[in-house]
């Protein structure tokens, strides 16, 4: 049981340092103000650029509790399973980000308005 309790503290952390490393990373590019002012534009950008690296911190930590699930399954085949679905999922979850993020551009691209 003990054992078992430090394992969560220890996935716990490192899950909380992976999705705060690249929302600290970010904090430290200050870009400079724009030239023409605040456009609608300029906004959504900050807003998805922000959204983006919150995704990427949290896929990180998807991938490091499956590894934790592998590590910790012990040749047992339901705790396998589990961890492979862990792994299935994260991969889900990027591709539909990746689709997500991508979207907009594709979209203003293919109708010529941006």
């Amino acid at each position: 049981m003990h054992n078992h309790m430090n394992k969560k503290i220890v996935i716990s952390s490192v899950a909380s340092a992976a999705l705060l490393l690249p929302v600290l990373a970010s904090a430290f590019i200050t870009p400079a103000p724009p030239a023409g002012g605040l456009t609608l534009d300029l906004v959504f950008s900050a807003i998805t650029t922000v959204l983006w690296v919150i995704f990427i911190g949290f896929a990180v930590i998807m991938f490091i509790v499956a590894a934790f699930q592998f590590f910790s399954a012990q040749g047992d085949p339901g705790e396998i399973g589990t961890a492979r679905q862990s792994v299935i999922w994260g991969v889900v979850g990027i591709i539909a980000g990746v689709i997500a993020f991508s979207l907009p551009h594709i979209i203003t691209s293919y109708f010529g308005a941006g």
